[in-house]
């Protein structure tokens, strides 16, 4: 795919100490995503938070996000499952589940996110250089894995397969030799800054070093993020080789630049893909060029 996929990571686990632009209500964040959509971005990838700020990971909560996000504009929803620890794999879809009930697509998220890994997930203080934390685990077993694939093909929906490094790649792999990804896919490959070590590092090197862990496949479209670290270092690399980015205020404050709004980092990541002949995928295209596979 020639065109440019930009995906916005809104919020995630921000707060606004360091810019104040990092949405938490429903309502913000769907404002903030049709920003986006009109700045140039074609999915968004949000968490659901109380107007505190802190981390609303209910199914209600879940379900009213993504009917805001669709009601303000066309972009593509792709929230991460309700990962708080010790749920259970029907609790991480609970979500899914409870849009059912609501008898109608704008509560139903256009991807299901799925990472194919477990990681050690401590932050690093950056003042001390040593980990704030020693005991925080994210945990997606191969069944669960196998089971949310399911649940995606059984609903008919694509995929946004994250991967932090090589386990994760090879594993991502090994489904898609085995036919559970079938078709074209999309894969986001998550880098970290100094603070994240859980990830590749968000260096030149480290990206490499990432993407030569894919399929070696035409119909694999792979995006970069960078969690704590500035996904623009690595932007120009990126968009010349033919991947794609997701930035935003959830995986770095880009207080350096001034404490963009999340719609001012997509018009910038659309101004270097103009530089390398790349306009702005289009929400209708990337559902298009990602709509699953129908067995015959």
């Amino acid at each position: 795919m020639n065109d440019l996929i930009i995906c916005v990571q809104q919020n995630e686990g921000a707060d606004r100490s360091e810019n104040p632009h990092v949405p938490f209500t429903d309502e913000e964040i769907a404002r903030d995503a049709a920003h986006c959509r009109a700045a140039g971005a074609s999915i968004v990838h949000a968490h659901p938070r109380a107007p505190d700020g802190s981390a609303d990971v209910s199914p209600e909560a879940m379900v009213r996000m993504i009917s805001a996000v669709h009601a303000a504009s066309d972009i593509l929803v792709a929230p991460g499952l309700l990962n708080r620890p010790g749920a259970t794999d029907e609790e991480r879809l609970a979500a899914w589940s409870l849009a059912d009930e609501h008898g109608h697509g704008a509560a139903h998220a256009d991807f299901l996110v799925a990472e194919f890994g477990t990681a050690n997930f401590d932050a690093v203080d950056p003042e001390t250089g040593d980990f704030r934390s020693t005991d925080r685990v994210f945990t997606t077993t191969t069944a669960s894995q196998l089971r949310f694939l399911t649940e995606a093909r059984t609903r008919g929906v694509p995929v946004l397969s994250v991967t932090f490094g090589a386990s994760w790649s090879r594993a991502f792999h090994v489904h898609r030799s085995a036919g559970r990804l079938p078709g074209r896919q999309l894969a986001l490959l998550v880098h970290g800054g100094s603070e994240f070590p859980a990830a590749h590092p968000a260096t030149s090197g480290g990206l490499a070093a990432h993407r030569a862990l894919l399929p070696a496949e035409d119909e694999v479209e792979w995006m970069v993020s960078a969690h704590r670290g500035d996904v623009l270092d690595l932007a120009d690399d990126v968009i010349a080789a033919g991947g794609h980015v997701a930035i935003g205020l959830g995986d770095h404050p880009h207080a350096g630049r001034g404490g963009p709004a999340n719609a001012e980092l997509v018009a910038e990541v659309v101004r270097i893909g103009r530089r390398h002949g790349r306009s702005p995928a289009q929400p209708d295209q990337v559902r298009a060029l990602l709509a699953p596979e129908v067995a015959a």
